[in-house]
């Protein structure tokens, strides 16, 4: 069993992620500063361990080792549930002696999730190298957020990618008050909502994949499910399709990321149509936005 007085658990992590242009970082850190918010800086490495045939990848979860300052963290997460950039998923932190996993300081409920077969052949598969920028505010609405500016690289063997984005994490309050203030955010700077972590793009440059247009997932729906549970579901499937092929429409030259988010946004009109009498939000002004 693990001490009490060890284990750093949060049962469970609300972030938001969004993509920043480079060119957008000093922008971004003199926003920022208007609000007279102190700062923090540190160097963070952080390295990743799966098995060689990248079982724990396959399962939706990502072990890691995060190096900050003297200390280091060892952190499990699991996949969670995820709406256009926003994830909630749980996260289990314990801190080790040195740089080594040592699963034994996990709590119980997090090792089960790790299957016994794999836990012998854990070896690091890939690295991320930046430095975070860290500001914590307090929201109008109470809440409080801690915005956190990561830039440095992600690596793996011989290859490399680069990592700007922000992160909102929320603290305590609503995770309404995230998206309240990534609005805030994206009308004096340019950005995008990540819907992938530095686990899953760690993993693809691990793997080797390259990153390809997204085509619509299937709709699970409950007959249990109110009518406007229903309607979330299904706007929410589609809102992820088009944000998962922005970043290819904007910087890629494949036309197949261009008409899977027209597709996206097809269905979505579909389902305001559908849903019209129901829900307010489908109304002609938002329908033409969507045209």
């Amino acid at each position: 069993m693990t001490p009490a007085s060890t284990a750093l658990q949060h049962d469970q992590e609300i972030e938001l992620k969004l993509a920043l242009a480079a060119d957008q970082v000093e922008a971004f850190k003199r926003l920022m500063a208007r609000r007279r918010v102190a700062s923090t800086t540190r160097h963070l490495l952080t390295r990743y361990f799966d098995t060689p045939d990248f079982a724990l990848g396959d399962l939706g979860l990502a072990l890691r080792l995060r190096r900050v300052g003297r200390r280091w963290v060892q952190t499990l997460k699991s996949e969670g549930e995820r709406h256009g950039g926003l994830s909630v998923r749980a996260e289990y932190e314990t801190p080790v002696p040195r740089a080594a996993l040592d699963l034994s300081r996990l709590p119980t409920a997090a090792r089960a999730l790790i299957p016994e077969p794999c836990r012998e052949q854990l070896a690091p598969v890939f690295e991320t190298h930046f430095t975070r920028t860290a500001w914590l505010v307090r929201t109008r609405s109470g809440a409080q957020i801690e915005v956190a500016l990561d830039v440095g690289e992600i690596l793996a063997g011989a290859d490399s990618r680069p990592l700007c984005e922000i992160e909102l994490e929320l603290k305590s309050g609503r995770a309404e008050a995230l998206l309240v203030w990534a609005l805030a955010l994206t009308k004096p700077i340019s950005l995008l909502p990540l819907d992938i972590s530095k686990a899953e793009r760690g993993m693809q440059l691990a793997r080797g994949l390259e990153a390809a247009p997204v085509r619509a997932g299937a709709i699970k729906l409950d007959p249990e499910m109110t009518v406007e549970d229903g309607f979330a579901a299904i706007c929410r499937i589609c809102l992820a399709q088009f944000q998962a092929n922005l970043h290819g429409v904007l910087r890629e030259d494949d036309p197949e990321y261009l008409h899977q988010a027209r597709v996206a946004l097809r269905r979505l009109r579909a389902a305001l149509r559908l849903f019209r009498r129901v829900c307010p939000l489908a109304s002609s002004e938002l329908q033409q936005g969507l045209r």
